[in-house]
């Protein structure tokens, strides 16, 4: 057997007993090879009830996976909603658990998550800058170490640690998000890829458009973010929309309105 299929087999009972047998209400998850911010558990215990209240949401994750130090802003509070299941770090609910774990996979259980069947257009909440790093062990797990040295190993751990019970995290609710979000992007002007050289300080942010994945990918190697998809979801993508930062400036990843018809 596999590890992958291992994982899955470990993964169905450990939740399922914490959630079922031990009756927790929800579950903080992490891999072995993870490293941890000071602030990892108030992160969570401050974003539990929102997840409990806004039923557009299905995880709390810690995780960024474009969090390399160029392309973040440095928030340390600063969090986003996004479609992709990102994991490395994240709580779930038994409610949600329990809708799904009838049909768990005998493995790749993180892909799995991310099939339209299980996210059901559900998002996650997840931080600019990540609450946890991969350590010199990731590249010693079942992956390989796929995305390792030129990915996961420059992801930024916070390490200042945020006092998360004075944060007001209300505009992370999906009727105060969306708005707000769509309004940021439509503030901003679009750009080429060429345009990226020569960005003015003084530009505060700006569109790269995509019509398609070759599109998207290419744009996304420029970038150096991560360039994969994941049923049709490119990572922390929400909306379709994938944010970073380019020198001073926000870039927005933006489908085409016209041609985007969500995640097909």
């Amino acid at each position: 057997m596999s590890g992958y299929y291992k994982i899955a087999r470990h993964y169905n009972y450990s939740i399922n007993y914490v959630l079922n047998t031990l009756n927790y209400e929800a579950i903080i998850i992490t891999e072995d090879d993870l490293e941890v911010s000071p602030d990892f558990l108030d992160y969570f215990q401050t974003l539990y009830p929102l997840l409990v209240y806004d039923k557009s949401l299905w995880c709390i994750s810690a995780w960024n996976d474009n969090g390399i130090e160029k392309r973040i802003a440095r928030e340390s509070t600063l969090l986003h909603r996004t479609d992709f299941f990102p994991g490395l770090g994240w709580l779930l609910k038994k409610t949600i658990w329990n809708e799904i774990k009838a049909t768990w996979p005998a493995g790749f259980w993180d892909d799995w998550m991310r099939l339209p069947e299980q996210r059901r257009d559900r998002a996650c909440i997840r931080p600019e800058i990540s609450r946890t790093a991969i350590s010199p062990d990731g590249k010693k797990g079942v992956s390989q170490g796929q995305h390792y040295d030129r990915y996961l190993r420059k992801i930024v751990k916070n390490n200042d640690p945020v006092d998360w019970k004075s944060i007001d995290i209300s505009y992370l609710l999906k009727n105060q998000y969306d708005p707000a979000f769509q309004a940021q992007i439509d503030a901003c002007p679009v750009i080429s890829i060429s345009d990226l050289g020569h960005l003015k300080s003084e530009m505060k942010c700006a569109q790269l458009r995509y019509s398609n994945k070759k599109e998207f990918v290419a744009i996304a190697d420029t970038l150096e973010i991560m360039n994969d998809l994941k049923s049709n979801v490119p990572r922390t993508a929400y909306r379709g929309v994938v944010q970073c930062r380019y020198g001073q400036t926000n870039i927005y990843v933006t489908p085409n309105q016209q041609s985007w018809k969500g995640y097909e």
